[in-house]
């Protein structure tokens, strides 16, 4: 089984400034068959050049891993990290805790979205149903204001990801009946997943 979202992804992100990029981390998951949650590397992708460039990379990481690449749609800005993680830093030091500095900058990477944008929505359905999708569909675009809409679909090793314009949240969570039907916002999609043979053993054994 493979996810490969490379294409759909580097067409969907945007750059207006040198200093926004795009996170992504390769993450091993426990429910692929890993003994643990864990995270292998992070990227910051400042181009969609430098995300196709690394893309071969990325899939071997994640090959050799059995690990899944993540990127979060929400771009980020490297200057306003770097206050950001100063002050972190700081906190750091006052607190005696240096030993934690290594975490910071990924850490601030996956919490802080560049000023100035409206964050868009994911719709998670985590399960491969036509009909759920279909009822997802119609729930959210009674949620939309005039002129939004579901900008992309992306699949996930389970499902689906619907990539989003804001609407009116308390609205969908209010209709929303489906367990397995999530509303997430400054949140990740799948940019790539392989499961290997020995994982898919893995997986059943356990």
């Amino acid at each position: 089984m493979e996810v490969n979202n490379f294409n759909l992804l580097v067409n969907y992100i945007e750059f207006n400034n040198p200093n926004e990029f795009y996170f992504v981390q390769i993450i091993k998951r426990k429910k692929d068959g890993n003994q643990k949650d864990s995270r292998i590397k992070t990227y910051s992708i400042f181009s969609k050049k430098e995300l196709l460039e690394k893309r071969d990379s990325i899939i071997d990481l994640c090959r050799c891993n059995n690990a899944r690449a993540y990127i979060n749609i929400s771009r980020r800005n490297s200057k306003e990290l770097i206050y950001r993680t100063i002050s972190k830093y700081t906190d750091l030091l006052r607190e005696d805790n240096p030993n934690l500095g290594a975490k910071v900058w990924d850490s601030m990477c996956g919490t802080y979205s560049a000023k100035g944008y409206r964050l868009p929505y994911i719709v998670d359905i985590d399960i491969r149903d036509a009909n759920v999708k279909r009822a997802v569909m119609i729930i959210i675009d009674k949620c939309m204001p005039e002129g939004a809409k579901v900008r992309l679909e992306i699949p996930t090793v389970n499902g689906i990801h619907l990539i989003c314009d804001r609407f009116n949240k308390l609205q969908f969570n209010e209709m929303n009946k489906f367990d397995c039907v999530e509303l997430k916002e400054n949140a990740s999609t799948l940019l790539y997943y392989s499961r290997t043979p020995d994982a898919l053993e893995e997986l059943i054994k356990g």
